[in-house]
């Protein structure tokens, strides 16, 4: 097999893209959709950023379930999850029926605010509660169908929480996983996920993968906080630029 066959439609440099956001979830566990969707949004559509994005994040968070299902906290998930499954498909429908510029700015400034939040170390301070917790799993939702970005508001949220922080990590793995493939539902009803987007997604989440086990290694050689802060200032930087672009 050729690279040329290997890669189809896709651009070389959306490869290395996916490689970098894997080992950015690798090393951090999160911020796999906040480092890539923005520069993706730049050399594909918008909108195939966000399906490539949440296709790469449900993939990536079913495959590392398994290791974590026994650590689940069902009630919590609940809380957040039933709001997020009726907010979804709102963010979809703005997904497909948005400006392609105004959905790239979208994505831009969505990681502005949290890529600054997350680097101050902003985080709910209140105890967990029911009213708080569906809140939070509305805007997710929102911001999973939109932009493919849903994951931050839910760390905020959870790292508040009284639960280890094993608990928390697998509690995210899995309302990742669930909220990335229902998001795509939207896009694959108004034919926006077709058949040859899907064989792009699917050659990608081996770069994705590959970056992901590479940045696992990495963790344990790295200062995790220093590189959480450089990425996270990286990913403002990159926001910023295609904010402006």
């Amino acid at each position: 097999m050729t690279l040329e066959s290997f890669l189809g439609s896709l651009d070389p440099l959306v490869l290395v893209i996916v490689a970098l956001a894997g080992i950015v979830r690798g090393v951090t566990g999160f911020g796999g959709a906040m480092f890539m969707a923005p520069p993706l949004s730049l050399l594909v559509s918008p909108v195939l950023a966000v399906i490539y994005a949440l296709a790469l994040e449900a993939v990536a968070a079913v495959v590392a379930l398994p290791s974590v299902w026994r650590l689940l906290e069902r009630r919590t998930l609940g809380l957040i999850g039933i709001p997020a499954l009726f907010s979804i498909p709102v963010g979809g429908l703005l997904l497909v029926s948005l400006d392609a510029g105004l959905i790239r700015n979208l994505l831009a400034v969505t990681v502005m605010m949290f890529s600054v939040l997350l680097l101050f170390g902003f985080r709910y301070t209140e105890p967990p509660r029911r009213g708080p917790a569906a809140v939070v799993g509305g805007i997710s939702g929102l911001l999973f169908g939109a932009t493919s970005m849903g994951g931050p508001p839910v760390i905020l949220y959870l790292l508040s929480g009284p639960s280890r922080h094993d608990v928390t990590r697998a509690n995210l793995m899995a309302y990742i996983s669930m909220a990335s493939a229902l998001a795509l539902i939207v896009p694959w009803q108004t034919g926006q996920l077709t058949g040859s987007v899907a064989l792009n997604a699917v050659t990608l989440t081996l770069p994705y993968l590959l970056g992901i086990g590479i940045g696992a290694k990495l963790f344990a050689l790295v200062d995790e906080r220093t590189f959480r802060r450089l990425t996270l200032a990286f990913m403002f930087s990159v926001s910023t630029f295609a904010l402006l672009a």
